[in-house]
């Protein structure tokens, strides 16, 4: 036997999330792979991973890209757009720090110069790209922002709508409140930096499931 076969390894693959065994060649689970046929199952196993693993999903997709967008005008389109535009298109911008601050509104009694508004934006300056990326998820329910930056973003009906801090009417034990719908976030009365860092960090955990604020 060569090392190949003392894998115990058959031209099939096993499809886990829906439960089922796929032949890359005619009644492949019976065919070993061997150092003679390895070039083969290099080829036909990278076509599984890279086409046909996702050829029915693939087809969904395009059925309903194509409801949106005719046939013959996503020819024109696919050859007017570059990837990373489409890329923005369909995910948006990434967090720019300086682009969110300078379009955001306080709402009284809250202002730019006040304290929590202040250790709100240092503490986002301080994250890390993830970190800025899921406290805008928590934020706004979305993953990206719209072409266009901060300046762009609009409400369910399409009226421009800017991101919002405003000042809880809660103890500082309680956490942020994201109000989704209205880029809205209400900050507790924290008394340090560090408070507030520690209650949106652990605020941002609860972005996806249930969470008391």
């Amino acid at each position: 036997q060569t090392d190949l076969e003392m894998l115990c390894i058959t031209f099939c693959v096993s499809d886990p999330p829906a439960n089922v065994t796929h032949d890359l060649v005619p009644q492949g689970r019976h065919q070993d792979l061997t150092a003679e046929n390895a070039e083969l199952y290099c080829q036909v196993y990278r076509e599984w991973m890279f086409d046909k693993r996702w050829a029915t999903a693939m087809d969904h997709i395009f059925t309903g890209l194509h409801r949106v967008i005719p046939v013959n005008i996503f020819s024109r389109f696919i050859h007017m757009v570059r990837l990373d535009e489409l890329d923005t298109m369909l995910a948006g911008h990434g967090i720019d720090v300086e682009d969110w601050r300078k379009h955001t509104e306080c709402q009284s009694p809250l202002h730019e110069k006040h304290r929590l508004v202040k250790w709100f934006w240092e503490v986002v300056s301080e994250m890390n790209v993830q970190e800025q990326e899921d406290l805008w998820t928590y934020v706004s329910g979305s993953k990206g922002v719209p072409p266009g930056g901060f300046s762009a973003l609009t409400n369910a009906v399409g009226e421009s709508q800017s991101f919002t801090l405003a000042k809880s009417s809660t103890t500082a034990e309680h956490l942020p409140v994201a109000h989704t719908c209205g880029f809205q976030l209400e900050l507790p009365p924290y008394n340090s930096k560090a408070e507030l860092a520690e209650r949106l960090k652990r605020a941002i955990g609860y972005r996806e499931g249930f969470g008391f604020a």
